[in-house]
């Protein structure tokens, strides 16, 4: 050993040493200061100050890189790292790794008991790359508060999982959810879900196109919810008549029939109960130009709410 400026050096050759550079272990110990040069006042501005590094050798044949420990075994109030004042530029860097086949498992904080792990930034923020997988929840210091995105940087996709959804109100009022279990559609509960639009509700078009070849039966499967039929009068034979099908219906799905047909001539269809999937006020419904009816699911048949004549 060599006794350098109260600093305790082993010179290591062929074995592995070890050594305690400590204070006293009375009532009260000291403080260790690891220093490099600083600027002296009315000396140059341009003074540069050393390094501390503090490595491992690297393993050579079978053999594994030791360990660098601070505060591993004793009872650090705080470990710290980079603290300063002043207006100072710092970049610390804690397991960077240059090397693109290198694999480095970063750990700080601890699960046990009430420990936490608090994370700062200034206006400039937190930058978090590529995935970042959580075991436990997202959660705001207090409700209300924060935001996910922002107008100017908003997020792309929001995955939910099946009967999963979105959670509305302080009070849990609403949720929007996906119910894969039970009826396999988006919907909306809860005890104050009123569903309010303010503009235009828009719903998906099924376009039709009937032959009036004089085949009987047109069958069509309603794939949403408003459903715009026109007639094609190469034929011309007889009036077509469109049968409609259960397909994928639900307990309270809604279904617009409109006859898009307005030319003069041959603009007529008409829709007959078949096999109980249709209940009509009559045996059948007649729409010509510009007319409709509107439907509901119940059960197992598409039953009428409305009939309109805009003849």
């Amino acid at each position: 050993p060599i006794l350098a400026t109260g600093l305790l050096v082993s010179v290591l050759l062929y074995s592995v040493l070890s050594g305690n550079i400590g204070t006293g272990s009375g009532f009260t110990t000291g403080a260790i200061n690891l220093l490099t040069g600083t600027e002296t006042p009315g000396f140059s501005s341009n003074v540069s100050t050393g390094s501390i590094n503090i490595n491992v050798g690297t393993p050579t044949g079978t053999g594994t890189a030791g360990a660098i420990n601070i505060g591993s075994t004793g009872k650090a109030n705080t470990i710290q790292i980079g603290n300063t004042s002043g207006a100072v530029a710092q970049t610390i860097n804690i397991g960077n790794n240059s090397t693109a086949s290198s694999t480095n498992t970063l750990n700080i904080g601890s699960t046990i008991g009430t420990s936490a792990t608090n994370i700062q930034a200034g206006s400039s923020g937190i930058a978090l790359g590529t995935n970042t997988t959580i075991s436990g929840n997202l959660l705001p210091e207090a409700a209300g508060t924060r935001d996910l995105g922002s107008s100017l940087l908003e997020f792309d996709e929001l995955y939910l999982a099946d009967d999963s959804g979105l959670v509305l109100g302080l009070d849990q009022d609403a949720t929007l959810a996906y119910d894969e279990a039970t009826d396999n559609r988006v919907e909306l509960t809860g005890t104050g879900a009123d569903l309010f639009i303010e503009d235009r509700l828009s719903l998906g078009v099924d376009a039709k196109n009937l032959s009036d070849d004089g085949v009987a039966n047109d069958s069509n499967t309603p794939i949403s919810a408003y459903m715009k039929v026109s007639i094609d009068e190469t034929a011309d034979i007889t009036i077509p008549d469109l049968v409609l099908t259960e397909g994928s219906a639900k307990e309270g799905d809604i279904l617009v029939i409109v006859n898009d047909e307005n030319d003069g001539s041959h603009d007529t269809f008409t829709i007959t109960n078949s096999a109980g999937l249709v209940q009509l006020p009559g045996a059948l419904i007649t729409l010509g130009p510009n007319d409709s009816v509107t439907l509901i699911y119940t059960d197992d048949r598409w039953v009428t709410l409305s009939v309109s004549d805009n003849l």
